[in-house]
Parts: structure tokens; C-alpha cells; sequence
């Protein structure tokens, strides 16, 4: 097919919501507890049909979805979570306990509750992508599906083995402290155990990354001075927690829709840097998409060009295939 005819193809995809427009309420808002203390901002969006929930990545809300949150309202009933420590949510202490993805996802399944939505269908964005997979490896029971919108990160799902530097180090950290806080002579020596296990792989870990550190950009004192002063922020003291404390996903039990952008949109470069930038997104890309289509009940959509918010640069595209998804759900 070529270029024009795909387009044609898309326009009218995306003329079809608009031709089912209907009136869109505000969103009703409500602030659902998911543990004592913390209250996380829950928005009703409108809609019938099968419940679909909104999870936004880093740093965004559940007002960030815009144009296409009422477009899933024509088809669906439609819900959004500002997770905690953003927006009008609460946001506990910047701890591992607080942060973790476990402790993230958690907290979906505790709006789930609250507002008894019953095998509903997440769709999460960028970092939302760890909510999915702590769900959907821990609860698959809990939900009819998972769409990754740009969301099939190492965070979300990983190889089993080792050579991921974030995550095999938050791996070694948590020896460390299981060693801490040893109660008995046995448990010490045990989790002794555990660390020396790992720690020949983790050396590999630490050898690619000096190689990799001896070749980056020297930063400047005053951008070291700035971004020392940014990470005093309470704001950024929450992403650092959520970002440190993410888990392995290695395998997830439901039905699964991943749409990634390969390569990204890189509006800012041309020529070799663009070139050198593409071929290493997409290898990384692939990587990422190997490990989806061997999970079972796995569809994987590769969208070229389309950016990080690939839901609103290419709407219809995105729109099409959640439809498609949901209507092979039982």
C-alpha cells in the first residue's frame, strides 16, 4: 500500500470517531484511598461499553491523555488514575516502600476495588508500562488485558538473566540489604550466599559501564551544579524513588496489545545523527519487541516514526488497533 493510500486509510479511521461524536461531560473526579494516608486522584471520564483504565507515564495525570481519552469514550467507559505523587494524588515520602512498582501497581488494583471495575482493560503510557507488568505478572486473574503505549520498556519486561545495568544494580542493592537486616547467623549467611552468586555477572555490569562512562561528554560544572540542585526537589526526590525501585518483569499472564514507535520521531536531527540515533533506537526496539511476541497471547504493533506520546501523534492508528484488540477479547 503506498504512502497516500495509508493515509487516506488512517484520515478515515480517525473520521469515524469524529463522525460518532457525542457530547462529553467533565470529568468526574473522586479521591479513592489505596492505604491509610495516601489518596489517589480518580477521573470518570464517560463513556459505555467495556471499562478501560488510563495510566499516564512519568510525570503525567489523568487529565494527559486529552483528544484521545474522549475518543475511547465513543466506544468505551472510560476511567484515568493520577498515580501517587503527582498531580491532585498524594504524595507519601520519597521511599523504596512508598515507590516501588510493586507498591504502584498495588495501587491500581486498590482504585479496581474501590470502584469495582471488574476485568477492566489498562492502558498505560511510557513508565505506566511497570503498573501493567506488576499486574499482570502478580494478578493476571484481576484484568481482560494490557495495551503498552510506548510502555514495553526494560521496566516492564526484561530478559531473565542479567545485562540490564539499572536493574541488575537495584538487584545487588537489595542483597545488600537483605545482608543488613539479617536477623540470624543462617539468614546472614544465606543472603551472603545470594550476593557472591550474583556478583560475577554483576562485575560484567560494572565493566561495560566504565567502558561506556570513558566515552560520554564531559559535563560542565555549572550543569553538574544545576542538576545536583534540580534532584533536591521534592518532585524530583519522588521520580528518583519511583525510578529506583523498579522491578524484573520476566513474564506476564494475560492478554497483551504493545505499540511502539520504531524508530522515534527525531525532529531535532538530520544526517548521520540522525541515522546513528534511529539504527540504535530500533535495535533496542526490537530487543524490547522480541520479548512481547514470546510471551503468550502477545500482539506486537510497530509504528514508524511516531513520537514517545504515540497516542496523540497517530491517534487513529493507535485507536484502530486497541479496537481490534479488545474485540478478540472473551
Amino acid at each position: 500500500m503506498s504512502r497516500i493510500s495509508s493515509s487516506i486509510v488512517l484520515l478515515a479511521l480517525l473520521s469515524a470517531y469524529t463522525t460518532q461524536s457525542q457530547q462529553v461531560s467533565t470529568p468526574a473526579a473522586q479521591f479513592i484511598a489505596v492505604e491509610p494516608g495516601v489518596k489517589l486522584e480518580v477521573l470518570d471520564l464517560g463513556g459505555s461499553g467495556r471499562n478501560i483504565v488510563l495510566l499516564a507515564g512519568l510525570g503525567g495525570t489523568a487529565h494527559s491523555f486529552g483528544s484521545f481519552a474522549a475518543d475511547l469514550t465513543r466506544k468505551y467507559h472510560v476511567y484515568g488514575i493520577t498515580r501517587r505523587g503527582y498531580g491532585a494524588s498524594d504524595a507519601p515520602p520519597p521511599s523504596a516502600e512508598n515507590y516501588s512498582a510493586d507498591r504502584l501497581g498495588d495501587d491500581v488494583l486498590a482504585v479496581l476495588d474501590a470502584v469495582k471495575l471488574d476485568h477492566p482493560i489498562l492502558v498505560g503510557h511510557s513508565l505506566a508500562g511497570e503498573e501493567l507488568s506488576s499486574i499482570g505478572s502478580r494478578h493476571p486473574e484481576r484484568v481482560a488485558g494490557l495495551v503498552y503505549l510506548d510502555a514495553g520498556n526494560r521496566y516492564a519486561l526484561a530478559a531473565p538473566g542479567r545485562g540490564d545495568f539499572q536493574l541488575d544494580t537495584i538487584t545487588m542493592r537489595q542483597y545488600l540489604t537483605a545482608i543488613l537486616n539479617s536477623i540470624s547467623a543462617a539468614d546472614q549467611q544465606k543472603a551472603i550466599e545470594d550476593f557472591e552468586r550474583e556478583l560475577p555477572a554483576f562485575q560484567q555490569d560494572l565493566d561495560t559501564r566504565k567502558k561506556e562512562i570513558a566515552v560520554a561528554p564531559v559535563m560542565s560544572a555549572e550543569r553538574h551544579a544545576a542538576l545536583a540542585e534540580q534532584m533536591k526537589t521534592p518532585q524530583s526526590q519522588i521520580e528518583h524513588a519511583i525510578l529506583f525501585n523498579e522491578r524484573r518483569y520476566t513474564t506476564i499472564n494475560c492478554p497483551i496489545l504493545t505499540i511502539f514507535p520504531s524508530p522515534h520521531d527525531y525532529p531535532a536531527l538530520q544526517g548521520h545523527a540522525l541515522a546513528t540515533a534511529e539504527a540504535k533506537d530500533e535495535a533496542y526496539i526490537q530487543s524490547q519487541a522480541k520479548l512481547f511476541r514470546a510471551l503468550p497471547n502477545a500482539k506486537v504493533v510497530l509504528i514508524p516514526h511516531a513520537r514517545h506520546d504515540v497516542f496523540a501523534s497517530n491517534e487513529a492508528e493507535v485507536l484502530h488497533e486497541i479496537d481490534a484488540f479488545v474485540a478478540g477479547l472473551p
